[in-house]
């Protein structure tokens, strides 16, 4: 099954939660053209294994995907006795949901596995549990999310974005990235409903003024790599460039006709330690 990568068009804070979570409104865009593959099969064997093509990666409980199994599994009242591969292309804690869309893409393949499709709306809680992105790749379509991010309303959009993936190579904790939010006092925040409306009518433009993150602020100060690539790519004429989520990986929206010559300029400039995709 392959597993789709995203973006936060759109993510605001709103505030704090009794839960240690905060309260969101974000707008997810799944990225077809970014993806893991994930395979689960039934072992003779007793109890999980998993494997994985990167190394840095743990192969254990410490992993979201045998997390996710062990999570479905016991929910359904099923022997573990299972085989995981998992296939890594989305680059890790990158704000592009990589580990969140694997997750997900474990509970589908034992629903199908087992023969439980008729139960798959069992899936939302337990994917809730797994992590606040993990209910949006249930179903990757572009949605407006609410609570921690969980609540999810589809979201109509006309057309294809020409978009620009920079991912530069280190990690953000997203416990960092919103204990250390600082919106600047005197920010205009866009309405999501006006992005929303732009997304319906596809208009690149229009999309572009729209998109908005409560934390790259205080990401663009601790990694100022990433607002010189920023600037970059405005210079260059990228309609906007935003971090997705909470980072470190930067997303520009493009003209098609900037496009090759945007994505070519970005591989010499920064392609020696930068992953960069045009999608």
């Amino acid at each position: 099954m392959l597993t789709p990568a995203k973006i936060n068009l759109y993510l605001r804070v709103l505030g704090s939660r009794p839960d240690s979570f905060h309260e969101l409104r974000t707008v997810f865009l799944p990225l077809p053209g970014l993806c893991d593959r994930v395979e689960v099969v039934k072992t003779e064997r007793p109890g999980l294994q998993l494997s994985c093509n990167d190394a840095s990666l743990p192969c254990d409980a410490d992993n979201i995907c045998w997390r996710a199994a062990e999570l479905f599994l016991a929910h359904f009242g099923l022997e573990a006795s299972h085989s995981i591969t998992l296939y890594k292309h989305i680059p890790v804690a990158a704000g592009l949901g990589g580990g969140s869309s694997d997750a997900a893409a474990v509970l589908l393949s034992l629903l199908q596995l087992h023969g439980l499709q008729e139960r798959k709306e069992e899936l939302h809680a337990l994917a809730t549990q797994l992590g606040s992105d993990v209910p949006f790749f249930l179903d990757p379509k572009p949605a407006l999310g609410s609570g921690r991010g969980e609540i999810l309303e589809g979201l109509p959009m006309a057309g294809k974005l020409n978009l620009l993936l920079i991912n530069p190579g280190f990690p953000i904790p997203v416990s960092w990235a919103y204990q250390n939010m600082k919106r600047p006092k005197n920010a205009t925040v866009p309405d999501e409903k006006q992005l929303c409306q732009a997304m319906a009518e596809g208009d690149c433009k229009k999309i572009a003024a729209y998109c908005w993150n409560d934390l790259e602020f205080a990401i663009f100060d601790k990694f100022p790599i990433l607002q010189i690539i920023r600037e970059f790519l405005l210079s260059r004429a990228a309609l906007c460039v935003h971090v997705s989520g909470s980072g470190p990986s930067l997303f520009a929206i493009l003209a098609p006709e900037t496009k090759e010559e945007l994505y070519a300029a970005a591989l010499k400039q920064y392609g020696d330690f930068a992953r960069i995709f045009l999608l």
